[in-house]
C-alpha cells in the first residue's frame, strides 16, 4: 500500500489529522491519480466484473459523511440480518431486509417510527397511462392519430399466503400518425388501446374489465355515419393516483351524475298562438364522475367533470339510439350529425326492430343519456322497448322493462332520466301526454327485466313484496302504503262466495261504521251507494257521467270550486237544471250568473247559440272592424258593423264570408304593385285609443318584398311600400332588408322604426298586436316585449285608413295568407 501525505497527531488526544491529500492505492507511485482540487482522501480500486460481488474497497464499521455523497454507479444494500436502528436520532433509513430481501424505508422522528416496504408502494400502481396518448382525427377522414406516450402494465402476483410481489412492465410507444380504421364501414365506434409491446389495439366492441389489466386503454374514435370519422374521445385509465380495483367498482356502477344535469322540456317551435310543439329537451349544467372523461381538461383530476366545463344544453339536440336484434348499437344522429330538435314519438324498439307504436292511448319509456364534456353535445334518447296503456303503468315499467344499453353509453355517459311519452304527443309539458322523471346518482336502480328484483324486501310505504324462489320483487299494481293503511290493487279478483265485510257472491259490499251496507261495486262495473263518492284524483268514465238528483224545481247539479288566488268569487260555481233553465251561477253572495231557457231552442238540437244572433255572421268574418258609435270611448255607446273596403285580393268572398279558408294575398309580378285591402273611407285618428290584431302566414319566399299592417293616410300603390315620403303612418312592417318585424311611426315629415327582435321566416304564422293612443304606439309579435314609440306619431286629428298589404320590390310575385284580422277603435273588444 502506498501512502502519500502527512499524518500528524495531537499528544494526549485520539484525533488524527491529515495535512494535504491522502491516497491509499495498490499502485506504483507513477500511476497515482491527479486529484481534483479539494479532494482529501482517495482509495483505489476498479469496478468489478458485471455480476460479480468482489469489492475492492471495504470500510468496516459505521461510516458517516458530513457532506454530500455521490456515485457514478449503483449503491448496493445487502440484506440486514439484525436491524439496529437508533431510536434517539431523528433520521431516515433505507435498507434491505434479511427476511424478505425487499427494500424498506424507515423514518424516525421523536417517539414515532414509520416503516414502508417497496412492494407495498408498487402494489398501489395500476395498469394505465403515464403520459401522452392523445387521440385525434381530421373529421371526415378514414384515419386517426395518437401521440407518443408511456404507461405501465402491472401483474400483482398476489396470493393469500404472502404479500403481493408486483411485476411492472414499462411500455413506451411512438406517435402513430394516420392509422387506419379497419371496421369503419361496419361499426360506429373503434375502441383504442396499447398492448405490452407498445402496439396499437383496435376493436369494434368496448373493452371489458379483463382488458383493463393487460392493456393500456386510451379511448375511442367516432365514425357514427358509417363511412368517415366525426370525432375522438381520449378517456384513458391512468396508472397514477388510484388503485386498479377502484376502476372495477366504478365501472360496475357506470358513470355517476353527482349534481345538476336536470333535464327539461324545450320548445321545438315558437309560433304563438298556434302550432307550437314542445317535443325538445334541454338540461342544466352539472357535475359527474366518469372514468377518464376529464383527462384532457385536467390530468390532475381525470375523472371528475365539473359544471364549469360541462355546461347547460339550452337548444334541443337529440340523437336517437337503440340496440338491434344482433346486439349492434344503432345511432340516428340526423343529417350530418346535426341531431334532431324533437323526440321521436311514433316508434319504439320492438325486440331489436324499430317499429311504429300505432295510434291509441299508448306510452313508451325513453331513457335519456348525456356524455359529460361531450363532443356532439347531444342528448342520447334510447327508444322504448315496450308499450303501456297509461303513464302510471309505464312508470312502474321502469323497474321491470327489459332494456339493453349500448356499450357506447354504458361506460361513458350518465343517465339523465326517463321520459314517458304518449304516441303522437305534441307537448312534453302536458301531464296527459308525457312525464319526465329525473335520474338519481347512477343507472343501477333500473332492473334488466324478467323475474326477480332486489334481494331483500323493501321498507314501509313501498310495493308489496313477493318471494320468487328466494328472489324478492314487487309490482306497482299491488301496493301497501303504511302511512295511510291503504292497500292499492290494480286488479283484485275474488273467487269466494262467502258473505263478509267486503265481498258477497262476487260483488263488493261497502259497509259503514255500524256494519250496514252503504254501497256496492258490481261485477258489471257499477258503483252505487247512499253516501258521497270522494276522490283525491281524477274520476274517469268510459260511459256517461250522470247526476240524477231531482227535488221540486231543482234537477241535476255539478259544483266547481273557485280558484285559490286571483278571484273575487264568493264561493264556487254551480251548473244545474232549474225548471226549464240550464243555469251557471256563483254559489254564494247574490248568486250572479247566467241561464239558458231550453224551451227557446229548436227541435232536434238545431239552434246554434252563436249564429242564432243576427251579429253572428259579421263576427265570424275574416276581417272584423269595430268602433265606438260616437267616437267617444267613455260614452258607453258602442257598435260593430262592416265597413266598405277596397281590395285587390282575388277571393273577396273569403274576406266578407264565413268560410274557414284563409284569405290569400298574391301580388302581380310587377315591382310596386301590391295585393292589399283597406277601408274605403278614413277609419280612425291617431288621437283615438285603438288595437289592431293580425294572424298572418308568410309565403315560401320572403325576399324582395314589404308587408305593412296598420293605419296610414295614403291610398296609392306606393303607400304599401316601406316608409313612403309625406304620409302619416302607424304600422307593423316587414321589409326584406330589415330581417325582423318592425314598429314604424311617421308624422309625415320624420319616421321612427324599432325592431321587435322577432325574425321573419318563410311559411310561418305570426300574431301581430298593434295598439295606439294619442301619445304612444306599441307593437308585440307572438307575445314578445313591446316595441314602443312616443315620437314622430301622426297628429291626434289626422284621419287614416285601416289597411294591410304586401308589395314586391322586384318583378316577381309575392304572397302571404291572412287567417284573421280585427280592427278596434274607441273601445276595445275582447276575442
Amino acid at each position: 500500500m502506498a501512502l502519500i501525505g502527512t499524518i500528524s497527531g495531537s499528544n494526549g488526544t485520539s484525533t488524527t489529522a491529515i495535512s494535504g491529500s491522502l491516497i491509499i492505492a495498490d499502485e506504483p507511485l507513477s500511476r497515482f491519480p491527479a486529484l481534483a482540487s479539494g479532494v482529501k482522501l482517495f482509495v483505489s480500486g476498479n469496478k468489478t466484473q458485471l455480476g460479480a460481488d468482489t469489492p475492492n474497497s471495504i470500510f468496516g464499521g459505521d461510516t458517516f459523511v458530513s457532506g454530500a455523497f455521490g456515485t457514478d454507479s449503483y449503491i448496493q444494500m445487502k440484506p440486514v440480518g439484525t436491524l439496529a436502528i437508533p431510536t434517539n436520532t431523528t433520521a431516515s433509513y433505507i435498507y434491505t431486509s434479511g427476511s424478505t430481501n425487499d427494500i424498506y424505508f424507515t423514518q424516525y422522528s421523536g417517539p414515532y417510527t414509520n416503516t414502508t416496504r417497496l412492494r407495498w408502494l408498487e402494489s398501489t400502481l395500476s395498469t394505465g397511462l403515464l403520459h401522452g396518448g392523445i387521440l385525434s382525427t381530421a373529421n371526415g377522414s378514414t384515419t386517426f392519430s395518437i401521440t407518443s406516450g408511456s404507461g405501465l402494465i402491472i401483474d400483482y402476483n398476489a396470493s393469500t399466503a404472502d404479500d403481493p410481489y408486483p411485476t411492472i412492465i414499462k411500455v413506451d410507444w411512438p406517435a402513430y400518425v394516420s392509422s387506419s380504421l379497419p371496421n369503419i364501414a361496419t361499426t360506429e365506434i373503434t375502441y383504442i388501446a396499447i398492448d405490452s409491446t407498445g402496439a396499437l389495439v383496435k376493436q369494434s366492441t368496448a373493452y371489458t374489465d379483463g382488458d383493463f389489466e393487460d392493456k393500456i386503454v386510451i379511448g375511442r374514435v367516432l365514425h357514427q355515419n358509417g363511412s368517415v370519422t366525426n370525432g375522438t374521445i381520449t378517456t384513458p385509465t391512468v396508472a397514477y393516483g388510484q388503485t386498479g380495483f377502484r376502476g372495477d367498482f366504478v365501472r360496475a356502477f357506470g358513470p355517476l351524475k353527482l349534481s345538476g344535469h336536470v333535464v327539461s322540456v324545450n320548445a321545438t317551435a315558437t309560433n304563438p298562438p298556434t302550432n307550437t310543439q314542445f317535443l325538445g329537451l334541454a338540461k342544466t349544467s352539472g357535475d359527474s364522475y366518469v372514468e377518464g372523461r376529464n383527462y384532457t381538461t385536467n390530468p390532475n383530476s381525470p375523472n371528475y367533470v365539473k359544471s364549469i366545463t360541462d355546461t347547460a344544453l339550452t337548444t334541443s339536440k337529440i340523437y336517437r339510439e337503440y340496440v338491434n336484434g344482433s346486439g349492434t348499437v344503432v345511432i340516428d344522429s340526423g343529417v350530418g350529425g346535426a341531431g334532431y330538435t324533437a323526440i321521436d314519438v311514433t316508434n319504439y324498439n320492438n325486440a331489436g326492430t324499430l317499429t311504429a307504436i300505432g295510434a291509441g292511448n299508448n306510452f313508451t319509456i325513453q331513457r335519456l343519456y348525456w356524455f359529460p364534456n361531450s363532443v356532439n353535445r347531444a342528448i342520447f334518447a334510447y327508444y322504448g322497448n315496450a308499450i303501456y296503456s297509461t303513464i302510471d303503468d309505464a312508470e312502474a315499467g321502469i323497474r321491470t322493462e327489459e332494456f339493453t344499453e349500448g356499450d357506447n353509453t354504458r361506460d361513458a355517459a350518465i343517465l339523465l332520466g326517463y321520459l314517458i311519452v304518449k304516441q303522437g304527443a305534441t307537448n312534453l309539458g302536458n301531464a296527459t301526454q308525457a312525464k319526465l322523471i329525473q335520474a338519481g346518482l347512477s343507472r343501477a336502480i333500473a332492473s334488466t327485466g324478467g323475474g326477480g328484483g332486489s334481494t331483500t324486501p323493501g321498507g314501509s310505504d313501498t310495493y308489496v313484496q313477493y318471494n320468487d324462489a328466494g328472489s324478492f320483487g314487487g309490482t306497482n299494481d299491488f301496493r301497501f302504503i303504511e302511512g295511510t293503511g291503504t292497500v292499492l290493487a290494480a286488479n283484485l279478483f275474488v273467487t269466494g262466495t262467502a258473505a263478509g265485510s267486503l265481498v258477497s257472491s262476487g260483488t263488493f259490499q261497502v259497509k259503514g261504521g255500524s256494519g250496514n251496507v252503504v254501497g256496492y261495486i258490481t261485477t258489471s262495473g257499477e258503483i252505487s251507494g247512499s253516501g258521497n263518492i270522494d276522490s283525491g284524483g281524477a274520476i274517469t268514465a268510459a260511459g256517461n257521467l250522470r247526476s240524477i238528483h231531482s227535488s221540486g224545481d231543482e234537477g241535476g247539479e255539478i259544483f266547481l270550486s273557485k280558484s285559490v288566488t286571483n278571484t273575487t268569487l264568493t264561493g264556487g260555481v254551480t251548473i244545474d237544471v232549474w225548471q226549464n233553465r240550464l243555469r251557471m251561477f256563483e254559489q254564494g253572495g247574490s248568486a250572479r250568473g247566467y241561464y239558458l231557457d231550453m224551451t227557446s231552442g229548436s227541435d232536434g238540437v238545431n239552434t246554434n247559440l252563436l249564429y242564432g244572433d243576427p251579429m253572428a255572421a259579421f263576427l265570424s268574418r275574416k276581417i272584423l272592424i269595430a268602433q265606438a258609435i260616437d267616437g267617444n270611448a267613455g260614452s258607453g255607446n258602442f257598435g260593430v258593423f262592416p265597413y266598405a273596403i277596397q281590395t285587390s285580393v282575388s277571393n273577396t268572398a273569403q274576406v266578407m264570408g264565413t268560410t274557414d279558408n284563409v284569405m290569400s294575398f298574391t301580388t302581380p309580378a310587377t315591382t310596386g304593385t301590391p295585393a292589399f285591402f283597406r277601408t274605403t273611407n278614413v277609419w280612425a285618428r291617431a288621437g283615438h285609443t285603438g288595437r289592431l290584431r293580425l294572424r298572418v302566414v308568410t309565403g315560401a319566399d320572403i325576399t324582395s318584398q314589404t308587408i305593412t299592417f296598420g293605419l296610414g293616410t295614403g291610398t296609392a300603390n306606393s303607400s304599401y311600400g316601406y316608409a313612403p315620403a309625406g304620409e302619416s303612418q302607424i304600422l307593423a312592417v316587414y321589409n326584406a332588408g330589415t330581417a325582423n318585424w318592425m314598429l314604424l311611426t311617421s308624422d309625415g315629415a320624420a319616421t321612427t322604426t324599432t325592431s321587435t327582435g322577432v325574425a321573419v321566416a318563410i311559411n310561418t304564422e305570426y300574431y301581430l298586436d298593434l295598439t295606439f293612443t294619442g301619445s304612444s304606439a306599441s307593437l308585440r309579435v307572438n307575445g314578445s316585449a313591446a316595441a314602443t314609440h312616443t315620437t314622430n306619431l301622426p297628429g291626434s286629428s289626422t284621419n287614416m285608413y285601416a289597411r294591410i298589404g304586401i308589395v314586391p320590390t322586384t318583378n316577381s310575385a309575392r304572397s302571404m295568407s291572412v287567417i284573421r284580422t280585427v280592427y278596434e277603435v274607441g273601445r276595445v273588444l275582447t276575442f
